[in-house]
């Protein structure tokens, strides 16, 4: 294993497509600390085409916070350090380029293309466009449709799949042929690799028949049964194949290369390992799921200690909500409101954040209206999320989120809010945690940078990820089912490590909070009504855990699971702020 090469200063940089942030890592006492962090528009003030723009922008500022120089006459960071210039290490995580775009080639809409649509989601790719080669019944007619669909959509990549394993190859074999016209049609001097994802019996015959035309890389089945999907291959092949053919094209990225101490990855995984630490670091056997909406895309990682799977959904930023006014999905955001508000006022904030992603709201009611997308956007993206999960944290429940150990979140959004309980009540109200739980915020997004520094000084990055990532906001116990409001939840004691104790009954529809500053711990004492399950598959049945505090301490959600909002339009913004007041 390669690690702790580097035991000196380290600049680690998150170059996003709409800030970049720079932090800087040094040790201090004995251990790597976070020493101070700059951030930028990526694009800047007047640049279109020049990241670097803010990529050294955010570095000056780091300069000028800890009054030490780091770029050079170039504008690129000093490598390495002397006489306090410069750094030892530099490491980058990028979400600024281009997703892949993907044509997918099925054998059915029903099963093939809608199990690779899924797929698509586990990293940066869009669909550009599909052929499904049962879905055209008139057979003098597919040829034609195939061409015209792969000439007009010009993908990156074409993704074909189809078939389960043990089925029959021959319609595969003449999709293959099909689309090896369609290649010979390509005009442009690169062609798009095909990745192969279907049976795996026919990919001999595939290969030979397409790889005269372009290259051809092959996965594991992505649907190896009716039953069964595989989406994790077809993953890793699209992250090789983004960091190949979107990656090294971003501007000004040639001499940067000579100065990274490790290769360049995309955010999605470096946020994705840094998830993965937390499940092993700590030993959670039920798992850690971590968010981080971002500007342009959002990703919900699911990590075990031997499972994890990745969702990007880049149609999903906060500074590209455009989705819910294209698709009429406004009234979805504006029922967290507290307030009245035309949709007109909600579809004009969306349009300002796409448009100037740094605007920043000038009243609390443009706050909670971003809150509200915030909510919705993780909503959605946890929906598709969920389904990649099933195979290693599945739910005792239908449409509940699966009890986990922890819920991390990071995204500029989240660290703009300055209320840490509004923070939380998103989260509550967006991913609707089940059972005992822990809730952690980073503010600054260094977490999703910290996975670059893991494979060059694995100690660093653990000590910066204990000390200066996440604030604790405390712990969540919401019970699983649905009860008349004001009905009994379930009654808890509360025994504190000072000595004290408390008990209190929680009444259905009720949001407390209990304060448990951080690093105090406290024994919970929980006993549901036979309304309600605490997420081990049982109503009724009790539980004692010890727990943490956090900036918020204990909190009580026994709104319900799957949580209901009340169908009048009145009652539901007198309950959204009730609970705003409740949380803090």
């Amino acid at each position: 294993m390669v690690e702790n090469l580097i035991m000196g200063s380290i600049l680690s940089i998150d170059w996003g497509s709409v800030e970049s942030k720079a932090f800087l890592l040094d040790k201090a006492d004995g251990s790597y600390r976070l020493l101070a962090k700059g951030r930028a528009p990526t694009w800047g003030l007047t640049s279109e085409e020049n990241p670097l723009v803010g990529f050294r922008e955010a570095i000056t500022r780091l300069e000028q916070a800890v009054g030490r120089k780091i770029l050079g006459e170039q504008g690129y960071p000093l490598l390495p350090e002397r006489e306090m210039e410069g750094v030892d290490a530099l490491t980058i995580s990028v979400s600024l380029a281009p997703p892949l775009r993907v044509m997918l080639v099925g054998l059915s809409e029903e099963l093939s293309l809608s199990v690779a649509r899924e797929a698509l989601h586990s990293y940066y790719a869009q669909e550009v466009g599909s052929f499904s080669f049962l879905g055209v019944p008139d057979k003098s007619r597919r040829l034609e449709h195939l061409i015209k669909t792969f000439l007009s959509c010009k993908p990156d990549v074409v993704l074909m799949v189809g078939g389960t394993e043990g089925g029959a190859m021959e319609p595969l074999i003449e999709m293959a042929n099909m689309l090896a016209l369609a290649y010979s049609l390509w005009t442009d001097t690169e062609r798009p690799p095909v990745v192969f994802a279907g049976n795996s019996a026919a990919r001999s015959q595939v290969a030979e028949i397409l790889g005269s035309r372009t290259e051809v890389r092959v996965t594991d089945n992505v649907l190896p049964s009716p039953e069964e999907e595989n989406w994790g291959s077809v993953f890793a092949e699209l992250e090789n194949l983004y960091q190949q053919l979107k990656m090294s094209q971003i501007y000004g990225l040639g001499p940067l290369r000579s100065l990274l101490s490790v290769p360049m990855i995309p955010s999605a995984s470096s946020f994705a390992i840094i998830t993965r630490y937390l499940a092993h670091m700590y030993g959670l056997e039920k798992g850690v799921v971590g968010v981080d909406l971002g500007g342009s895309n959002t990703t919900v990682v699911a990590a075990t200690k031997e499972h994890f799977s990745i969702t990007v959904r880049d149609e999903l930023g906060f500074n590209k909500a455009l989705y819910f006014v294209e698709e009429d999905h406004l009234e979805n955001i504006m029922r967290w409101l507290p307030f009245e508000v035309e949709s007109g006022k909600v579809a004009e904030i969306i349009m300002e954040r796409h448009l100037r992603p740094g605007t920043v709201p000038v009243s609390k009611e443009e706050l909670l209206i971003e809150e509200a997308i915030a909510r919705e956007i993780l909503r959605e993206a946890l929906l598709l999320a969920r389904k990649q999960w099933r195979a290693f944290l599945p739910s005792p429940h239908h449409g509940v989120m699966p009890p986990v150990d922890l819920i991390t979140a990071t995204g500029g959004i989240l660290g703009s809010i300055p209320q840490e309980g509004e923070i939380a009540l998103i989260l509550l109200d967006a991913l609707q945690p089940a059972g005992v739980v822990n809730l952690a915020v980073d503010k600054l997004g260094l977490s999703v940078t910290l996975g670059t520094l893991a494979p060059l000084n694995t100690a660093a990055a653990i000590q910066v990820l204990e000390m200066d990532t996440f604030t604790r906001l405390g712990v969540v116990v919401a019970p699983i089912g649905v009860a008349p409001e004001g009905e009994l939840a379930l009654r808890m004691k509360v025994s504190f490590d000072d000595g004290r104790s408390l008990e209190v009954d929680v009444k259905a529809g009720a949001l407390e909070v209990i304060p448990l500053p951080p690093k105090r711990k406290a024994v919970l004492e929980i006993k549901p009504s036979g309304y309600f399950d605490l997420g081990i598959g049982a109503k009724g049945k009790g539980a004692k855990v010890e727990v943490q505090g956090g900036s918020l301490g204990i909190i009580i959600d026994a709104r319900g699971r799957p949580l209901r909002l009340p169908p009048s339009p009145r009652d539901r913004m007198e309950k959204i702020q009730k609970w705003l007041w409740e949380i803090g």
